[in-house]
């Protein structure tokens, strides 16, 4: 491993930019370790030689940048996270971890049959004042009472004068006291002879071990075509550790444009780290690009991706994704983690690549695009095919939006039915009875998701706080049963419906018991007024009258369903009243209010609850 370490060391072998991070783990770093001390062979390395001008935009490995680097001679396209390990556990700069090497033969504490050296990792804090823990990491006696040698000290580097003194200070205990008599200290001084030289001999072969090591390569020449050398990178890692498709695409972007997409990645991270609560940015930056140049969001269109296109676009493409989240937060839908479809995201924000940023057109814009959102999440049409389905809607969407001749400030019903989602006779909107059976949100079931995202569209003020519904507050918040799951599951009904879910913050008392579900909420968040009950439920769309039927706790099991079960139906109808109102308004491109929502309740929510009886 010498040749290895020097070239490291000294910066003349570097990594192409589209190379994955660091990604191992300490479990590997440690197997790799004990494959190298116990010289056993290790998978075969790939390197690019380099003469004059790079093929790829590089990169040191990690914490291996020097202060003066030689001139680069190899790329190295498979081998990345082994001598990237082994650098590092070499230096010992890894933060949380610190590298042994365990000698039974050293170990006061060894069992008898444990005989085999073995790689060892200690995960270490400092403490408030800058130290290292736990404190006998860094003593080295210490470290020799638990047999364990420090890795950095087998580094194929010219450290004599460090393992002198580490070795010194490890066999202090040993050393003759000078208070001692002349036999304590003639025994002493026998002592630490034998163990002086047991230690020196085992550092000094492993040393030899580890800078003798052979790590196979093989290496294409310096005249290597640079799209030859991408594709036996792609097809190596495909074969042994299979790559993401957004890997193959960040190779292919290095190759056409001589651009790192990682390094793009990262700053539309930094500039707009809110796009990133919605899904993972690669896959976005990805399905964002292959419909704004036309393709299916998916591998195949990935790969016909134009390239060099897509850098072009670049400054542009992150304007729409950040645009993309802007509306997204406006519509009451604030992260990935409650998103009802993914498919929506791409197409959104390529549909901004098309429309105005500036005048009437931009409202009109978002009210096509806010028929789009909510008809997507309370409909059938993303159900299947989805990836295919989102680009034909997506055409429909760039069309209307970039039309010159489209100057109005709203588009026509002719117009609309262009857009295959908007086709209520094709995909019409859940009904009362689909979203009545729609089942717990936390479960990544669209129509759950999508109900309780509409529940929020008013400002869902917290139970406990008042605090609106927002990006930070909600990732405090519990999915809450409105009428309590003990109360429902007493009378043999399910409770884990979407209607019957609030997202809200709750106190420690969970001492549930068959309580009315006023009651129950009064407990839970300490409400005392009537109308501030009122208010906070009504920003849920949920109406405080059908939550105050009666209570429940002095019926007997034979009186408890009779009263509870026609209640519970009354409620999960009104409610669902209530969403599909909401999401007919939405689904037209509305903004509504929330007395334009709650009034429209029919008077009778009485009738079958479908799928909430037992």
């Amino acid at each position: 491993m010498t040749e290895w370490f020097s070239v490291i060391h000294t910066g003349q072998i570097k990594l192409p930019r589209f190379q994955r991070h660091q990604a191992w783990d300490s479990r590997r770093i440690q197997s790799l370790l004990e494959t190298v001390v116990r010289n056993l062979p290790l998978g075969v390395a790939l390197v690019l030689r380099v003469s004059g001008k790079e093929s790829f935009e590089s990169r040191f490995l990690a914490t291996a940048e020097p202060g003066s680097p030689a001139p680069t001679t190899m790329h190295l396209l498979d081998g990345q996270q082994r001598l990237t390990a082994f650098w590092r556990a070499m230096q010992d700069n890894y933060e949380r971890e610190t590298f042994f090497v365990h000698s039974p033969a050293l170990d006061r504490s060894a069992e008898e049959d444990d005989v085999e050296l073995s790689i060892r990792c200690q995960k270490t804090w400092r403490n408030r004042e800058g130290l290292v823990m736990p404190r006998w990491i860094e003593d080295p006696a210490e470290c020799y009472d638990r047999g364990l040698i420090p890795v950095r000290l087998l580094t194929p580097m010219d450290i004599d004068q460090e393992i002198t003194e580490w070795t010194t200070r490890a066999l202090s205990k040993l050393r003759p006291n000078p208070s001692g008599t002349v036999e304590e200290r003639l025994a002493a001084f026998e002592n630490l002879e034998p163990a002086k030289d047991a230690i020196s001999s085992l550092i000094s072969s492993l040393r030899s071990t580890v800078a003798h090591y052979n790590l196979p390569y093989l290496a294409l020449p310096e005249d290597t075509p640079k799209e030859v050398a991408l594709r036996v990178f792609i097809n190596m890692n495909t074969n042994s550790k299979p790559l993401t498709m957004y890997d193959v695409v960040v190779a292919e972007v290095e190759d056409a444009a001589e651009t790192s997409l990682h390094e793009l990645v990262d700053q539309l991270r930094q500039e707009f780290p809110e796009v990133a609560r919605y899904g993972e940015l690669e896959e976005l930056v990805l399905s964002t690009s292959a419909l704004i140049q036309d393709k299916p969001p998916i591998i195949p269109g990935f790969l016909d991706i134009d390239k060099e296109r897509m850098v072009a676009d670049w400054p542009e493409l992150k304007q729409c994704l950040a645009r993309m989240a802007e509306f997204l937060q406006g519509e009451k839908v604030f992260d990935g983690k409650r998103l009802p479809i993914y498919a929506v995201l791409p197409v959104i924000a390529a549909t901004f690549f098309y429309a105005d940023k500036h005048g009437d057109k931009v409202g009109r814009d978002h009210r096509l695009l806010r028929r789009y959102l909510w008809s997507s999440f309370f409909s059938d049409r993303y159900g299947k095919t989805a990836s295919t389905r989102s680009l034909i809607d997506f055409r429909s969407l760039r069309n209307l939006t970039s039309d010159p001749n489209s100057l109005g400030r709203d588009f026509t019903a002719k117009q609309l039915a262009t857009v295959p989602v908007l086709d209520r006779s094709a995909h019409p909107l859940a009904s009362v009875e689909n979203l009545m059976s729609a089942g717990w949100p936390s479960k990544k079931e669209s129509l759950s998701r999508a109900v309780l995202n509409a529940s929020l569209y008013f400002g869902g003020r917290d139970f406990a706080d008042d605090s609106l519904a927002s990006f930070t507050t909600i990732q405090r918040r519990e999915y809450h049963h409105l009428f309590p799951d003990k109360l429902l599951s007493d009378c043999g009904l399910p409770s884990s419906f979407a209607l019957n879910c609030a997202l809200i913050t709750t106190s420690t008392n969970r001492t549930i018991g068959r309580k009315d579900p006023i009651r129950y909420l009064k407990d839970r968040v300490g409400w005392t007024t009537e109308e501030e009950i009122n208010d906070r439920l009504r920003s849920h769309l949920v109406e405080f009258k059908l939550l105050s039927h009666r209570s429940y706790s002095t019926l007997s099991d034979s009186e408890l369903r009779s009263a509870v079960e026609p209640d519970f139906r009354a409620f999960m109808r009104g409610r669902a009243l209530a969403i599909r109102a909401l999401v007919e308004l939405l689904a037209a491109g509305e903004k509504p209010e929330l007395h334009r929502v709650l009034p429209s309740l029919s008077a009778d929510t009485s009738g079958s609850a479908g799928a909430i009886a037992s």
